[in-house]
């Protein structure tokens, strides 16, 4: 979702939250896509970047049921 991209952008690699708001699995699964390609072309991830190599989480920003 937009907020936990404004949170934590720096840590991810893509934003699609604007499926949210409209956008079409189209046009947000070929902005992934791409990300995919750039990756796999040279580009360094986030993790990469920021040199956490072994840090994997997934975590909640809210409360959950």
């Amino acid at each position: 979702n937009r907020e936990s991209w404004e949170k934590m952008g720096d840590t991810m690699e893509v934003d699609v939250s604007d499926m949210l708001e409209g956008t079409s699995l189209d046009v947000a699964g070929e902005r992934l896509f791409q990300e995919v390609l750039d990756i796999c072309d040279g580009k360094m991830t986030k993790a990469e970047a920021l040199r956490e190599f072994n840090a994997f989480a997934i975590n909640r920003c809210g409360p959950s049921v």
